[in-house]
């Protein structure tokens, strides 16, 4: 890729789901939101840069460090610093061209064009959530002096000055809901994190030590900031409330760790470490825990995970309910008519109560309440499966437990029960609530090649 080519080019302007058994409840739980840069939704594939070529490379990976790739490819000049823009289709990055200037690009590499041009050093540049706007650092002001903060809009136009401080200010970070920036300054003396509006103003400092603290990241929810710090003796990945409050070294580790970038389902965070010898990029849960590397090295840094749509789980098919046959009416002895056999769904609904109806609710956002089984908290897959069979009229034990009316609401976070319907290898939420269903007498749906679910329904009910 040249990117002399493209300076004088110009950007135009830059233009799980699953089916549950939903009941009526009395009382209500949050959900808890999940946390990435800024951007949330499924993990894509992360970006980094590296020297492995000889010179600094934008590389891209998939999430299981697989694939990498070099996309810029480019011996005569070096990248830097690559996001990703909000939908994913987009990368901006710094570019040694001019000394310094910021760059767009395809997601594969291709059509780079040039946003910044001289005088001045324009540098790590940051996405806002709606993709129309880039936040950058440049010297510009300052002739070769001091960074400050700028915005511009995503075809380069626009470019406006939002810091005007004695320090630098460097890295910024747009939040998710686009009303905040996060940035590391030195306006105090070292290097600390900072948070202003998007307009500049009102700019608070988060972190206070005698030590650099850099590179924030936004969870998703914006409810977090990852950032390094060195007040540990190395540099260590933190993370901290958006309001600098309750500040943990997450990484907790001898070797030093930088760069700290949240996966878009704010599950896990990557970064780079120093483990003994030249950087590679690792991925760690996000309460710290399990930390594994995943590129090959050497030397790289500044990974970036890539936000993509969540793939929608297929619809099943509703299949008929079973209809009970009529019991016949004796003919030799006068008797009394019997009546119907009641099916399944004639199941009487508890006083109070509205009949269920399938709900679709996104993957990922889900919870359960109560704990109708007196076994404490948390809420268990008994709690959900006594629930759901009381919120379909069917027989329940809750002994000395409350009243299950008052707590019938279940999603299917963390649901496991038995069987196997969906041929998914694993006991998973779609088992329970497909069995659950035809043990109510309600539409279930079989995948192809999957046992009957008959033959599984009594494990169902005799467990139940």
């Amino acid at each position: 890729m040249k990117l002399h080519a493209a300076r004088v080019s110009r950007l135009a302007a830059a233009g799980v789901l699953c089916t549950i058994f939903a009941a009526v409840a009395v009382a209500a739980l949050a959900q808890q939101d999940v946390g990435h840069s800024a951007f949330p939704g499924a993990n894509g594939k992360i970006l980094f840069q590296t020297t492995r070529d000889g010179n600094d490379e934008i590389y891209v990976m998939n999430a299981d460090g697989s694939g990498e790739t070099n996309i810029t490819n480019d011996p005569t000049e070096d990248q830097y610093a690559a996001v990703w823009s909000p939908d994913g289709a987009q990368i901006a990055f710094e570019s040694s061209v001019d000394g310094g200037q910021i760059f767009v690009m395809d997601s594969d590499g291709g059509n780079p064009v040039q946003l910044t041009m001289p005088p001045g050093i324009n540098r790590r540049p940051g996405w806002s959530p709606d993709g129309t706007k880039i936040v950058f650092a440049s010297d510009r002001a300052s002739h070769g002096g001091d960074l400050e903060i700028y915005v511009m809009s995503a075809n380069g136009s626009g470019q406006e000055q939002l810091t005007t401080s004695a320090g630098t200010d460097h890295n910024p970070r747009w939040s998710p809901d686009g009303t905040k920036i996060a940035f590391h300054s030195s306006r105090d003396g070292d290097d600390e994190i900072w948070v202003m509006n998007a307009n500049g103003s009102d700019p608070t400092q988060l972190t206070m030590n005698d030590e650099r603290d850099r590179d924030p990241d936004w969870s998703p929810d914006g409810s977090l900031i990852a950032f390094w710090s060195e007040r540990d003796g190395r540099a260590q990945v933190y993370v901290m409330n958006a309001n600098g409050s309750n500040q943990i070294n997450l990484s907790d580790d001898p070797s030093s760790d930088y760069s700290p970038a949240w996966s878009p389902d704010g599950t896990r965070i990557a970064f780079n470490r120093s483990a003994g010898a030249p950087d590679r990029i690792f991925v760690m849960n996000a309460n710290g825990s399990g930390a594994t590397p995943l590129s090959s090295g050497p030397d790289d840094a500044y990974p970036d995970w890539q936000s993509v749509e969540p793939t929608p789980s297929p619809t099943p098919s509703p299949t008929p309910s079973p209809t009970p046959m009529a019991t016949p009416t004796p003919t030799t002895t006068a008797s009394p008519t019997p009546s119907p056999t009641p099916s399944p769904t004639d199941a009487a609904t508890p006083s109070g109560l509205s009949t269920p109806t399938p709900t679709e609710t996104p993957a990922g956002q889900d919870a359960i309440w109560g704990d109708n089984n007196c076994s404490g908290p948390p809420p268990n897959p008994v709690d959900a499966l006594l629930a759901l069979r009381h919120d379909a009229g069917l027989s329940t034990n809750t002994g000395a437990c409350p009243a299950m009316g008052t707590q019938l609401e279940v999603t299917v976070a963390v649901l496991r029960l038995w069987g196997d319907i969906d041929c998914s290898d694993a006991v998973d939420p779609v088992d329970a609530l497909k069995l659950l269903r035809f043990d109510a007498g309600l539409s279930v749906s079989q995948e192809a090649g999957c046992p009957g679910i008959g033959a599984e329904v009594s494990l169902f009910a005799d467990q139940a």
